[in-house]
């Protein structure tokens, strides 16, 4: 199995499309530095473990925010939109397991998925999980995720195996410490997360035109000023702002992975003025984009 750099690749409706190790085993590990790249707003049908390895990440899961450091990790249910950034400048590295629930569950029908999985990925108050290495399960939690991590790197004989008991063991504790009754998510949470899916993939679709706030706002039935108030509450940014960025992040997927040319890079990635865009990238980047280029030759 191939470690894989990170580069989180979503379709229209934000969820991300990448394709998990093999149609038998669809499981991926994944490592990036987040000074490098941010992992953008996406969400998944997998599970997800991660762990810090150095510096220090600011996490946002749903509209909650933590910063974790070097050793401390976290748990993202199926389904969860979330994102990560560098903190300032800390040159973040972390890894990433992201699993499909049948690894561990096998098919929908067997004891282990409708006992086990199920439980834990229909579980609505138990989105996530960060894992500070208090509690005796969290450091047992971050140890299957690094025990996971180096079996995946070497493949000894009968990896598999051992992985999918390892996640096995960690769906256990999931299970045995998760809220025993569940608390129904209120209407107003659920409203939420479904307006902010469905914005986020109206500018997932639409970025590389002219977006104007009304046309976000439209695309989950709602007023501009509740558009506003829903965006910033959840992703911490005005959709203006999320726009900008998020045409920058795809601008520099650009200039990683194509030879075109920086204006054209900027005009598929929708800025009308080039002088502007080169401008914004700076600002968000550190270095302009034919200097990222550069950085990032493969």
């Amino acid at each position: 199995m191939t470690i894989i750099e990170q580069g989180v690749s979503i379709d229209g409706t934000g969820r991300e499309v990448i394709s998990r190790g093999t149609e038998d085993f669809p499981l991926a590990c994944y490592t990036d530095n987040l000074s490098k790249r941010e992992v953008n707003w996406h969400w998944h049908d997998d599970m997800e473990l991660f762990v810090v390895t150095e510096g220090c990440a600011d996490v946002t899961i749903g509209n909650e925010r933590y910063i974790l450091t070097a050793g401390n990790g976290c748990f993202v249910n199926s389904g969860i939109i979330h994102s990560m950034v560098d903190r300032e400048n800390s040159g973040c590295k972390y890894r990433s397991i992201v699993f499909h629930p049948s690894v561990v569950g096998g098919s929908v029908e067997s004891i282990y998925y409708q006992a086990y999985v199920m439980p834990v990925i229909q579980n609505s108050s138990f989105p996530f999980v960060i894992f500070s290495k208090v509690a005796p399960w969290h450091r047992d939690a971050v140890n299957i995720i690094e025990k996971v991590w180096m079996l995946c790197e070497t493949q000894p004989a009968g990896y598999h195996i051992t992985v999918r008991n390892l996640l096995s063991e960690f769906v256990l504790m999931a299970c045995n410490n998760m809220p025993r009754a569940t608390v129904p998510t209120t209407e107003k949470t659920a409203r939420n997360a479904q307006r902010i899916k469905k914005m986020l993939a109206f500018i997932h679709s639409n970025y590389q035109k002219e977006i104007d706030i009304q046309a976000v706002a439209d695309s989950a039935t709602l007023s501009k000023s509740e558009c506003l108030r829903c965006f910033k509450n959840t992703v911490g940014l005005t959709p203006a702002l999320y726009i900008r960025n998020y045409r920058v992040h795809c601008a520099a997927l650009m200039l990683e992975n194509t030879t075109e040319k920086v204006s054209v890079v900027g005009e598929k990635c929708g800025f009308t003025e080039s002088s502007y865009f080169i401008k914004v990238f700076k600002e968000q980047k550190g270095v302009t984009p034919t200097e990222y280029r550069e950085l990032h030759k493969k």
